[in-house]
C-alpha cells in the first residue's frame, strides 16, 4: 500500500509515458506506438527450447528484440528507467496468467545479478520486472532465492558455448533457503538470447530441490 501511494505521488510529478516514444499517456503506449510494437510482438509466446536447455520446462518471450523494444529494454538498464518497466510488465503479466503452462507456479524468481554487478547499479531490471509483472496476481517474489555466486565475463561478445562455460555454476541457492523452495517456478529476465543464463539459474534451483522452472522474457532473439 505504501509502495503504491509512493507511486501515485510520482506519477503526479512525474506523468507516466509511453515506454518507446516517451510521450506522456498516464500510463500504457501510445497509439502509435502500439501499432509499431504489435509488428514484433509473436503470436505465440512460446519459445523454442533444445537439447541445450535441459533444465528449463518450458519459455516464453512477449516479442522479438527489436525496434521499439530493444530500445526500450536498453533504456531500463543504463537510464535507470523504472517506469518503463512498470509499463512493460503487464504485457508479462497477461502471458503469466493465461499460459497454462504458468498456472502451477507458486513464486517467481528474477535473474540474479551479482553483488558487484548490483552494488555499482543499485538495482536491477528482472527484479523490477518480477515486482510489477506478480503485482495484484498474489504470486510472491523470491529475490533471494537464487544468487549469482560469482563475476562472469560480459556475455554479449562470447559464442554459445563459451557463454554455456562462461556460467557454469555461476548460480546457487543459500542453504537458508533450500528448506521451503516452491515446488514450481517462474524465472524472470528482460531478453532470451541464447538461453544460457536462464538455463544455468534453472540448473541451480531444480539441484536445489525445485521440480518445475519456467522461463518468462520481454523479448526474444531471432
Amino acid at each position: 500500500m505504501k509502495r503504491r501511494l509512493l507511486e501515485t505521488a510520482a506519477d503526479l510529478i512525474f506523468p507516466r509515458r509511453c515506454p518507446f516514444c516517451r510521450e506522456v499517456t498516464g500510463g500504457g503506449i501510445c497509439d502509435e506506438c502500439a501499432v509499431w510494437a504489435e509488428k514484433i510482438r509473436r503470436a505465440d509466446p512460446a519459445v523454442s527450447l533444445s537439447a541445450e536447455h535441459d533444465a528449463i520446462d518450458f519459455a516464453a518471450a512477449v516479442y522479438w528484440y527489436d525496434e521499439p523494444v530493444r530500445s526500450a529494454i536498453l533504456r531500463m538498464k543504463d537510464a535507470e528507467d523504472r517506469q518503463t518497466a512498470r509499463t512493460l510488465s503487464d504485457c508479462l503479466r497477461k502471458v503469466l496468467l493465461t499460459r497454462s503452462e504458468f498456472r502451477c507456479a507458486e513464486a517467481v524468481v528474477p535473474v540474479p545479478a551479482s553483488a558487484q554487478e548490483f552494488k555499482s547499479r543499485g538495482y536491477t531490471v528482472p527484479m523490477w520486472l518480477s515486482e510489477f509483472t506478480v503485482r495484484d496476481t498474489g504470486i510472491p517474489v523470491c529475490s533471494d532465492t537464487l544468487l549469482k555466486v560469482r563475476e562472469t565475463k560480459r556475455q554479449a561478445s562470447l559464442s554459445g558455448q563459451e557463454r554455456r562455460k562462461n556460467l557454469r555454476k555461476a548460480f546457487s541457492v543459500p542453504e537458508s533457503r533450500r528448506e521451503n523452495l516452491p515446488n514450481a517456478v517462474v524465472l524472470i529476465d528482460d531478453v532470451f538470447t541464447t538461453g544460457s543464463t536462464l538455463n544455468e539459474c534453472a540448473r541451480a534451483l531444480k539441484c536445489a530441490g525445485v521440480e518445475y522452472c519456467c522461463a518468462l522474457t520481454l523479448a526474444v532473439t531471432k
